[in-house]
Protein backbone atom coordinates (compact mmCIF):
# COMPACT_ATOMS: atom_id res chain seq x y z
CA UNK A 1 0.00 0.00 0.00
CA UNK A 2 2.48 2.09 0.88
CA UNK A 3 4.43 2.22 -2.33
CA UNK A 4 0.96 2.43 -4.29
CA UNK A 5 0.81 5.80 -2.18
CA UNK A 6 4.23 7.26 -3.38
CA UNK A 7 3.36 6.52 -6.70
CA UNK A 8 0.80 8.36 -6.97
CA UNK A 9 2.33 11.08 -5.06
CA UNK A 10 5.22 10.77 -7.21
CA UNK A 11 3.63 10.74 -10.65
CA UNK A 12 1.49 13.91 -9.55
CA UNK A 13 3.98 15.71 -8.62
CA UNK A 14 6.36 14.95 -11.50
CA UNK A 15 3.03 15.46 -14.33
CA UNK A 16 3.05 19.43 -12.23
CA UNK A 17 6.31 19.91 -12.97
CA UNK A 18 6.46 19.23 -16.12
CA UNK A 19 3.29 21.40 -16.82
CA UNK A 20 4.89 24.18 -14.85
CA UNK A 21 8.22 23.82 -16.54
CA UNK A 22 6.39 24.55 -20.01
CA UNK A 23 4.16 26.83 -18.76
CA UNK A 24 7.70 28.45 -17.55
CA UNK A 25 9.24 27.91 -20.71
CA UNK A 26 6.30 29.61 -23.09
CA UNK A 27 6.54 32.88 -20.81
CA UNK A 28 10.00 33.08 -21.25
CA UNK A 29 10.39 32.18 -24.50
CA UNK A 30 12.96 28.97 -23.77
CA UNK A 31 12.55 25.85 -25.30
CA UNK A 32 11.11 23.02 -23.41
CA UNK A 33 13.30 20.53 -21.82
CA UNK A 34 13.01 18.35 -19.13
CA UNK A 35 17.07 18.41 -17.61
CA UNK A 36 16.33 21.15 -15.64
CA UNK A 37 12.71 19.01 -14.38
CA UNK A 38 14.94 16.21 -13.48
CA UNK A 39 17.22 17.93 -11.92
CA UNK A 40 15.02 19.72 -9.67
CA UNK A 41 13.49 16.11 -8.93
CA UNK A 42 16.24 14.68 -7.42
CA UNK A 43 16.96 17.75 -5.33
CA UNK A 44 13.98 17.47 -3.71
CA UNK A 45 13.93 13.42 -3.33
CA UNK A 46 17.44 14.54 -1.97
CA UNK A 47 16.01 16.44 1.26
CA UNK A 48 13.53 13.56 2.20
CA UNK A 49 14.73 12.38 5.64
CA UNK A 50 16.13 9.05 5.51
CA UNK A 51 13.78 7.92 7.52
CA UNK A 52 11.44 8.89 5.32
CA UNK A 53 13.08 6.68 2.94
CA UNK A 54 13.78 3.36 4.95
CA UNK A 55 10.14 3.55 5.21
CA UNK A 56 9.93 2.60 1.57
CA UNK A 57 12.73 0.66 1.58
CA UNK A 58 12.14 -3.29 0.17
CA UNK A 59 12.95 -6.53 1.44
CA UNK A 60 13.59 -8.56 -1.37
CA UNK A 61 12.96 -12.73 -1.34
CA UNK A 62 16.06 -14.93 -1.27
CA UNK A 63 14.27 -16.38 -4.33
CA UNK A 64 14.51 -13.73 -6.55
CA UNK A 65 18.46 -13.92 -6.45
CA UNK A 66 20.12 -14.05 -9.59
CA UNK A 67 23.97 -15.71 -10.01
CA UNK A 68 25.33 -14.51 -13.74
CA UNK A 69 29.00 -15.41 -14.09
CA UNK A 70 29.50 -15.61 -10.29
CA UNK A 71 28.23 -11.95 -9.28
CA UNK A 72 24.58 -12.38 -6.91
CA UNK A 73 22.21 -10.16 -7.84
CA UNK A 74 19.66 -10.21 -4.88
CA UNK A 75 16.88 -9.72 -8.10
CA UNK A 76 17.15 -9.48 -11.94
CA UNK A 77 16.10 -5.66 -11.58
CA UNK A 78 18.92 -3.09 -12.12
CA UNK A 79 19.51 0.55 -12.67
CA UNK A 80 21.06 0.60 -16.65
CA UNK A 81 23.87 3.35 -17.32
CA UNK A 82 22.66 6.39 -17.01
CA UNK A 83 22.81 8.34 -13.94
CA UNK A 84 25.95 9.43 -11.31
CA UNK A 85 24.11 10.75 -8.69
CA UNK A 86 24.64 8.60 -5.74
CA UNK A 87 21.68 10.09 -4.16
CA UNK A 88 18.93 8.32 -6.89
CA UNK A 89 21.33 4.82 -7.65
CA UNK A 90 21.30 4.26 -3.71
CA UNK A 91 16.78 5.47 -3.81
CA UNK A 92 16.28 2.96 -6.79
CA UNK A 93 18.62 0.37 -5.17
CA UNK A 94 16.39 0.63 -1.96
CA UNK A 95 13.50 -0.49 -3.74
CA UNK A 96 14.93 -3.82 -4.53
CA UNK A 97 17.00 -3.49 -7.34
CA UNK A 98 19.76 -6.15 -7.52
CA UNK A 99 22.42 -3.74 -8.75
CA UNK A 100 23.21 -0.56 -10.30
CA UNK A 101 25.63 0.40 -13.16
CA UNK A 102 26.90 3.74 -13.08
CA UNK A 103 26.33 6.04 -15.66
CA UNK A 104 29.39 5.99 -18.72
CA UNK A 105 32.69 7.37 -17.44
CA UNK A 106 35.25 9.26 -20.38
CA UNK A 107 38.85 9.89 -19.82
CA UNK A 108 38.34 13.57 -19.29
CA UNK A 109 35.60 15.43 -18.22
CA UNK A 110 32.85 16.04 -20.59
CA UNK A 111 29.98 18.58 -21.02
CA UNK A 112 27.66 16.57 -23.30
CA UNK A 113 25.84 18.64 -26.04
CA UNK A 114 24.05 21.92 -25.99
CA UNK A 115 20.44 22.23 -24.18
CA UNK A 116 17.50 21.52 -24.67
CA UNK A 117 19.07 17.79 -25.01
CA UNK A 118 15.78 15.53 -22.74
CA UNK A 119 12.32 15.68 -24.04
CA UNK A 120 9.13 13.94 -22.48
CA UNK A 121 7.00 11.64 -24.96
CA UNK A 122 4.16 10.94 -22.67
CA UNK A 123 3.24 7.19 -22.35
CA UNK A 124 5.84 6.36 -25.55
CA UNK A 125 9.10 7.77 -23.29
CA UNK A 126 12.10 9.63 -23.37
CA UNK A 127 14.00 11.27 -26.16
CA UNK A 128 17.84 12.76 -24.94
CA UNK A 129 20.63 13.70 -27.23
CA UNK A 130 23.05 14.33 -23.90
CA UNK A 131 26.18 13.29 -25.18
CA UNK A 132 27.83 11.92 -22.52
CA UNK A 133 28.58 14.24 -19.90
CA UNK A 134 30.40 13.44 -16.63
CA UNK A 135 33.07 14.57 -14.51
CA UNK A 136 35.65 12.18 -15.88
CA UNK A 137 37.24 9.27 -14.73
CA UNK A 138 39.56 10.92 -12.14
CA UNK A 139 36.79 13.23 -10.56
CA UNK A 140 34.97 9.90 -9.91
CA UNK A 141 38.40 8.07 -8.45
CA UNK A 142 38.69 11.20 -6.19
CA UNK A 143 35.08 10.64 -5.08
CA UNK A 144 35.20 6.83 -4.02
CA UNK A 145 38.60 7.43 -2.69
CA UNK A 146 37.32 10.05 -0.73
CA UNK A 147 34.31 8.22 0.65
CA UNK A 148 32.12 10.75 -1.34
CA UNK A 149 30.30 8.36 -3.39
CA UNK A 150 28.83 5.68 -0.76
CA UNK A 151 27.20 3.53 -4.07
CA UNK A 152 30.88 2.03 -3.90
CA UNK A 153 30.05 0.81 0.02
CA UNK A 154 26.73 -0.36 -0.77
CA UNK A 155 25.75 -4.40 -0.85
CA UNK A 156 25.98 -6.31 -4.15
CA UNK A 157 27.54 -5.99 -7.86
CA UNK A 158 28.24 -2.57 -8.80
CA UNK A 159 28.86 -1.85 -12.65
CA UNK A 160 30.70 0.95 -13.94
CA UNK A 161 29.59 1.74 -18.12
CA UNK A 162 33.48 2.65 -19.83
CA UNK A 163 33.29 4.69 -23.11
CA UNK A 164 35.54 6.14 -25.64
CA UNK A 165 36.07 7.99 -28.48
CA UNK A 166 38.37 5.14 -30.06
CA UNK A 167 39.86 1.91 -28.64
CA UNK A 168 42.80 3.90 -27.08
CA UNK A 169 40.59 5.52 -24.61
CA UNK A 170 38.36 2.74 -23.80
CA UNK A 171 41.81 0.93 -22.60
CA UNK A 172 42.96 3.75 -20.59
CA UNK A 173 39.46 3.99 -19.02
CA UNK A 174 39.30 0.78 -18.43
CA UNK A 175 42.96 0.14 -17.09
CA UNK A 176 42.58 3.39 -14.74
CA UNK A 177 39.25 1.92 -13.29
CA UNK A 178 40.72 -1.70 -13.09
CA UNK A 179 43.98 -0.64 -11.50
CA UNK A 180 42.05 1.40 -8.77
CA UNK A 181 38.54 -0.32 -7.92
CA UNK A 182 39.34 -3.16 -5.11
CA UNK A 183 35.70 -4.63 -5.10
CA UNK A 184 35.49 -8.03 -6.90
CA UNK A 185 32.17 -7.62 -7.49
CA UNK A 186 32.55 -4.25 -8.95
CA UNK A 187 31.86 -4.78 -13.23
CA UNK A 188 32.72 -2.96 -16.47
CA UNK A 189 30.15 -2.65 -19.51
CA UNK A 190 31.36 -1.26 -21.87
CA UNK A 191 29.02 0.96 -24.16
CA UNK A 192 29.51 0.96 -27.75
CA UNK A 193 25.75 2.20 -28.60
CA UNK A 194 25.43 5.85 -27.73
CA UNK A 195 23.47 7.56 -30.59
CA UNK A 196 24.18 10.91 -28.84
CA UNK A 197 28.04 11.54 -30.28
CA UNK A 198 29.42 11.22 -33.18
CA UNK A 199 31.81 8.51 -31.96
CA UNK A 200 29.36 6.42 -30.07
CA UNK A 201 28.69 3.52 -31.93
CA UNK A 202 32.25 3.21 -33.95
CA UNK A 203 33.08 -0.45 -33.08
CA UNK A 204 29.67 -1.20 -33.72
CA UNK A 205 30.94 -0.50 -37.41
CA UNK A 206 34.37 -2.61 -36.33
CA UNK A 207 33.53 -5.49 -34.61
CA UNK A 208 37.23 -6.60 -34.97
CA UNK A 209 37.86 -3.84 -33.03
CA UNK A 210 35.54 -4.96 -29.65
CA UNK A 211 36.90 -8.16 -30.24
CA UNK A 212 40.47 -6.61 -29.41
CA UNK A 213 39.34 -4.60 -27.04
CA UNK A 214 37.33 -7.51 -25.22
CA UNK A 215 40.87 -9.51 -25.10
CA UNK A 216 42.91 -6.69 -23.91
CA UNK A 217 40.06 -6.39 -21.02
CA UNK A 218 40.44 -9.88 -20.35
CA UNK A 219 44.21 -10.28 -20.37
CA UNK A 220 44.42 -7.44 -17.40
CA UNK A 221 41.09 -8.78 -14.94
CA UNK A 222 38.66 -11.26 -14.53
CA UNK A 223 36.00 -9.44 -13.74
CA UNK A 224 32.10 -9.94 -15.17
CA UNK A 225 32.69 -7.75 -18.35
CA UNK A 226 29.09 -6.49 -20.22
CA UNK A 227 28.66 -4.79 -23.95
CA UNK A 228 25.67 -3.03 -24.41
CA UNK A 229 24.28 -3.34 -28.19
CA UNK A 230 22.19 -1.17 -29.40
CA UNK A 231 18.68 -1.82 -31.33
CA UNK A 232 19.38 0.01 -34.21
CA UNK A 233 21.19 -2.61 -35.09
CA UNK A 234 20.45 -5.54 -37.56
CA UNK A 235 19.81 -9.20 -36.47
CA UNK A 236 22.97 -10.01 -38.75
CA UNK A 237 24.96 -7.40 -37.21
CA UNK A 238 24.05 -8.86 -33.83
CA UNK A 239 24.63 -12.29 -34.77
CA UNK A 240 28.10 -11.00 -36.09
CA UNK A 241 29.02 -9.77 -32.28
CA UNK A 242 27.31 -12.77 -30.39
CA UNK A 243 30.06 -15.23 -32.23
CA UNK A 244 32.38 -12.68 -30.48
CA UNK A 245 31.17 -12.50 -26.85
CA UNK A 246 30.70 -16.02 -26.80
CA UNK A 247 34.45 -16.68 -27.70
CA UNK A 248 35.33 -15.01 -24.34
CA UNK A 249 34.57 -16.12 -20.82
CA UNK A 250 32.80 -14.05 -17.97
CA UNK A 251 30.97 -11.91 -20.48
CA UNK A 252 27.44 -10.79 -20.73
CA UNK A 253 25.50 -8.58 -23.38
CA UNK A 254 23.13 -6.21 -22.76
CA UNK A 255 20.37 -5.64 -25.38
CA UNK A 256 18.98 -2.48 -25.61
CA UNK A 257 20.08 0.95 -25.66
CA UNK A 258 18.36 4.35 -27.04
CA UNK A 259 17.23 3.95 -30.19
CA UNK A 260 18.10 6.74 -32.99
CA UNK A 261 14.75 8.89 -34.01
CA UNK A 262 14.89 12.03 -35.46
CA UNK A 263 12.21 14.95 -33.86
CA UNK A 264 10.41 14.89 -36.84
CA UNK A 265 9.44 11.03 -35.87
CA UNK A 266 8.42 11.44 -32.19
CA UNK A 267 6.30 14.85 -33.24
CA UNK A 268 8.44 16.96 -32.16
CA UNK A 269 10.13 20.19 -33.77
CA UNK A 270 13.40 20.00 -35.55
CA UNK A 271 15.02 22.43 -32.40
CA UNK A 272 13.14 20.18 -29.74
CA UNK A 273 16.79 18.54 -29.31
CA UNK A 274 20.00 20.38 -30.21
CA UNK A 275 20.93 17.86 -32.63
CA UNK A 276 17.63 17.31 -34.43
CA UNK A 277 17.37 14.19 -32.70
CA UNK A 278 18.18 11.78 -29.77
CA UNK A 279 17.52 8.28 -27.98
CA UNK A 280 14.26 7.16 -27.51
CA UNK A 281 13.64 5.49 -24.76
CA UNK A 282 10.94 3.43 -23.22
CA UNK A 283 7.89 1.54 -23.69
CA UNK A 284 7.94 1.75 -28.15
CA UNK A 285 11.46 -0.30 -27.56
CA UNK A 286 9.97 -3.57 -26.17
CA UNK A 287 9.04 -5.43 -28.96
CA UNK A 288 12.55 -4.41 -30.48
CA UNK A 289 13.89 -5.29 -27.24
CA UNK A 290 12.28 -8.83 -27.70
CA UNK A 291 13.56 -9.31 -31.17
CA UNK A 292 16.90 -9.18 -29.49
CA UNK A 293 16.83 -11.71 -26.79
CA UNK A 294 15.58 -14.24 -29.60
CA UNK A 295 18.64 -13.25 -31.85
CA UNK A 296 21.26 -13.75 -28.95
CA UNK A 297 19.77 -16.56 -27.13
CA UNK A 298 21.04 -18.98 -29.06
CA UNK A 299 24.87 -18.08 -28.42
CA UNK A 300 24.36 -19.09 -24.82
CA UNK A 301 25.77 -15.50 -23.70
CA UNK A 302 24.27 -14.62 -20.60
CA UNK A 303 21.49 -11.31 -21.47
CA UNK A 304 20.27 -8.25 -19.78
CA UNK A 305 17.48 -6.67 -21.48
CA UNK A 306 16.92 -2.81 -21.64
CA UNK A 307 13.84 -1.41 -23.34
CA UNK A 308 10.94 -1.00 -22.51
CA UNK A 309 11.19 -2.58 -19.41
CA UNK A 310 8.07 -0.83 -17.65
CA UNK A 311 5.43 -2.97 -16.21
CA UNK A 312 5.20 -6.01 -14.22
CA UNK A 313 3.91 -8.24 -17.12
CA UNK A 314 6.98 -6.90 -19.81
CA UNK A 315 9.51 -8.07 -17.31
CA UNK A 316 7.97 -11.27 -16.93
CA UNK A 317 7.91 -11.06 -20.82
CA UNK A 318 11.25 -10.25 -21.16
CA UNK A 319 12.83 -12.82 -18.41
CA UNK A 320 10.47 -15.57 -20.37
CA UNK A 321 12.44 -15.06 -23.31
CA UNK A 322 15.34 -15.59 -21.57
CA UNK A 323 17.12 -12.47 -20.38
CA UNK A 324 18.41 -13.31 -16.70
CA UNK A 325 18.95 -9.32 -15.92
CA UNK A 326 16.63 -6.87 -16.47
CA UNK A 327 17.71 -3.18 -17.08
CA UNK A 328 15.50 -0.12 -16.30
CA UNK A 329 16.10 3.67 -17.08
CA UNK A 330 13.36 5.48 -18.37
CA UNK A 331 10.86 3.64 -15.96
CA UNK A 332 13.37 4.93 -13.03
CA UNK A 333 13.22 8.33 -14.15
CA UNK A 334 9.05 8.31 -14.88
CA UNK A 335 7.63 5.98 -12.13
CA UNK A 336 10.39 4.21 -9.96
CA UNK A 337 7.45 2.67 -7.17
CA UNK A 338 6.86 -0.04 -9.84
CA UNK A 339 9.50 -1.69 -9.32
CA UNK A 340 8.18 -3.67 -6.13
CA UNK A 341 5.27 -4.79 -8.40
CA UNK A 342 7.58 -6.13 -10.78
CA UNK A 343 9.52 -8.12 -7.89
CA UNK A 344 6.01 -9.19 -6.97
CA UNK A 345 5.18 -10.58 -10.57
CA UNK A 346 8.53 -11.95 -11.04
CA UNK A 347 8.61 -14.04 -7.84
Amino acid sequence: MRHAVASLLYGGIRQSAVSGYGVYARLTGNSMDLEPVIHWGDRLLGCIPKSALDLLAVSVPERLQRDVLGLSFRSPLVASSFKDDPRMLLFWHSLGLGAVIYKTILMEKRLGNPQPRIQDLGDQGLINAMGLPGSGVAALLADIQAKRNPVFDMGGPVGVSVGGENPAEYRQVFDVLNGALSRPDVFFEVNISCPNTNEGQSLLAHPELLGDLLAYMRQRTDRVIGVKLSPDQSDDSLRQFGDILKSVPRVYVNLGNTQYRNCAAVGLSQTALSRGGGGLSGTLLFPRTLEMLAVLKPFGVPMMATGGISTPERAVAAIDAGASLLGMATTLVKNPFVVPRMLAAIS
